[in-house]
């Protein structure tokens, strides 16, 4: 049986619940620090990423909490974060 006909199945980006259970520890820091407004480049500094991980890693994240731009991931941080 195919996981996807499993009914416990849920894709990653729509888990229900709280997205602080959905986010790598990782995640949250990004999260945090681009809240915060820290530049990508002291971000990728202090988890030594290159750009192109860091910029894919924000991209996932964008799409695993439903925001269609940065803007709107930024905006909802706080929530997120709580």
């Amino acid at each position: 049986m195919p996981i996807e006909s499993d009914p416990r199945f849920v894709p990653r980006a729509r888990v229900p619940g709280p997205a602080r259970h959905v986010l790598s520890s990782t995640d949250r820091r990004i999260l945090q620090w681009l809240e915060e407004g820290r530049p990508h480049a002291q971000i990728r500094r202090r988890l030594h990423l290159g750009k192109a991980t860091l910029d894919e890693r924000i991209r996932r994240l964008m799409a695993r909490l439903a925001a269609s731009c940065r803007a709107e991931l930024l905006e909802n941080c706080g929530k997120i974060l709580e």
